[in-house]
């Protein structure tokens, strides 16, 4: 038996990863990365999946923009995963179950940098690269609110445990 956790547990990639999550149950570790591409990693299994990351129909603004995975979060207790992107800002719930977009949000403006799930799963947050945080419903499958009070990147958010407050971070000096 080997002690080097690296040998056991290492899976190469070219760019760089980013966010690695675990699935609320445990059962697999989820991770974007540079390439348009996320990651499923299923708990014990040597297989890795890959998926292309969602992007929305090529636009001029699109096409001189690399687009990347620049938050995602797997959904409690569900096979939904929350995937925001830059260049367009977009988020998109991909449906594990189907390995397909179940939802498309486009924004507009520079993309997210975290966004987390309110218990329950019925509504999440994202915080934006322009300082902004939004609430999206999920089962509306609509954008409620944009909230605006960071000078620079809001760069973090979270939902208080009992599911009413907001906490976020951001650039600001």
């Amino acid at each position: 038996a080997t002690s080097d956790w690296t040998e056991l547990h290492t899976f190469q990639t070219d760019g760089f990863v980013r966010f690695p999550s675990w699935k609320s149950d445990g059962t697999a570790l989820v991770w974007g990365h540079t390439l348009r591409r996320f990651a499923v990693w299923p708990l014990g299994d040597e297989d890795i999946e890959l998926f292309d990351y969602p992007t929305p129909a090529p636009s001029e603004f699109t096409a001189s923009h690399s687009s990347s995975v620049t938050a995602m979060v797997p959904a409690p207790a569900s096979d939904l995963m929350a995937i925001g992107n830059m260049f367009p800002q977009c988020l998109f719930l991909w449906d594990a179950k189907v390995a397909n977009v179940s939802q498309s949000h486009e924004l507009g403006g520079g993309g997210f940098n975290s966004i987390d799930w309110r218990e329950g799963a019925q509504q999440l947050v994202a915080s934006g690269f322009e300082g902004r945080l939004f609430i999206f419903d999920v089962a509306e499958s609509k954008l409620k609110l944009k909230i605006s009070g960071h000078h620079g990147h809001a760069t973090d958010c979270r939902w208080s445990p009992d599911g009413i407050q907001i906490a976020s971070g951001g650039e600001d000096h």
